[in-house]
């Protein structure tokens, strides 16, 4: 049988990894709809280890678990390593003595326990004892209540992870107000909305981007933007000049390394190299999750239908992220850059064959099930499929971003 998984990282305040965030689904079709809790708390725990790589799903971060009151009062938990993982307690929550006291042993082995949807209430109170996270819905939660639990817990050594963190303004609020985590969309979108000047060196390759995405490439005039900017020059030639291209002797004109790269693969890898220079200030997570989107969208082409244009999908997948990178509505950018007219058109959510693609492709990272599982079927794409393409996406993704 296969397994799918989805992820979604959860940042500290200074916007690193802490950990990811993982679901685990039987098919498609399994999106707990009215199944049994337990039993799909005690297949995350199978799958987390046994079937998948958990250093690659988590870059060797932590995995955040969802877990049942019966799934850890069964012992269920000790099966994982305690410095790999963060065991996240389900609603409802009804903290009797046995659960109280099971957390307790869990915590005194080294574990690390976070309350789901927390609430304050005196009767968790001795739950409370062996708590490191509560997680509280930051959509749903007033400032006021957040700043209450602040108050509450943080004297108590405990610490809050807010989630469904939307904006960056939403971020920077709670961040003020003393929370330690966050998991949400915040990382994808931009910090703020009205027109802004671009820092000069993210403005260089934006250049660059606009250069190589029109339908004939002028590659002098690429060639002088390129030699403006040191640092994509010396990877065009590290390149060039690799074992991969076999040339028979050194390549030192950067014109010339254009050419012999050709116009497809150029596209890509000037739009890969600009993309990791422009959010050189940004989250890591923002440029390997618009890899892997890239990627994703890149393998799908030839089981949708549209294997002739896979580098277009790539760069689709790639940009759909541009947003958080130049800070900058997604609508503004791409009206500077002269991208396919019908992948604009999906970038900017507008019906259509591409638009179709990376949705099934964001529904996968999120881990939004029904929606996938409508989309893979309108596409006539088998499950296996989907799950494959993931998986190799997201490895491909953290190994580029590495090696970049």
């Amino acid at each position: 049988m296969k397994r799918f998984i989805a992820r979604q990282p959860i940042f500290d305040w200074q916007q690193n990894i802490f950990a990811y965030q993982l679901l685990f689904r039987d098919s498609l079709d399994n999106y707990f709809g009215g199944s049994d809790l337990d039993d799909a708390s005690s297949n995350v725990i199978a799958n987390s280890f046994l079937l998948f790589s958990i250093e690659e799903m988590t870059d060797n971060t932590r995995a955040c678990l969802k877990v049942t009151h019966n799934t850890i009062k069964g012992g269920y938990i000790t099966a994982l390593p305690p410095q790999a993982v963060v065991i996240d307690i389900l609603q409802p929550l009804i903290p009797d003595p046995e659960l109280t006291e099971a957390c307790r042993k869990l915590k005194a082995v080294g574990y690390t326990l976070a309350l789901d949807d927390f609430v304050f209430d005196t009767s968790i109170e001795p739950l409370l004892k062996s708590i490191d996270i509560v997680k509280v819905d930051a959509l749903n939660t007033s400032i006021a209540d957040c700043q209450d639990y602040a108050d509450i817990l943080a004297s108590r050594g405990i610490k809050l992870q807010a989630m469904k963190v939307e904006s960056y303004e939403s971020f920077h609020q709670l961040q003020n107000i003393g929370f330690d985590y966050f998991q949400g969309y915040f990382f994808s979108k931009p910090t703020v909305l009205s027109r802004k000047d671009i820092p000069a060196n993210k403005l260089k390759y934006l250049q660059i981007l606009k250069q190589v995405n029109v339908q004939e490439i002028d590659y002098e005039e690429l060639a002088n933007t390129i030699q403006g900017e040191m640092s994509v020059a010396y990877k065009l030639l590290k390149l060039i000049n690799s074992a991969a291209f076999g040339l028979p002797k050194p390549v030192h004109s950067i014109k010339q390394a254009l050419a012999l790269i050709g116009a497809q693969e150029l596209r890509k890898w000037a739009s890969l190299i600009s993309l990791t220079g422009m959010a050189s200030d940004k989250p890591d997570e923002l440029v390997i999750n618009s890899l892997a989107r890239g990627k994703s969208c890149e393998l799908l082409a030839p089981h949708v239908g549209m294997i002739s244009r896979a580098p277009d999908l790539f760069l689709m997948g790639l940009f759909s992220m541009l947003d958080g990178i130049i800070d900058r509505p997604l609508k503004d950018v791409l009206d500077d850059i002269p991208f396919e007219e019908d992948l604009k058109e999906a970038l900017l959510g507008k019906p259509g064959h591409a638009r179709k693609v990376l949705d099934l492709v964001l529904a996968q990272e999120m881990g939004l099930w029904r929606v996938l599982s409508y989309i893979a079927d309108s596409l006539r794409l088998q499950e296996n499929t989907l799950q494959d393409i993931h998986i190799e996406a997201i490895q491909w993704a953290e190994q580029t971003f590495k090696n970049e």
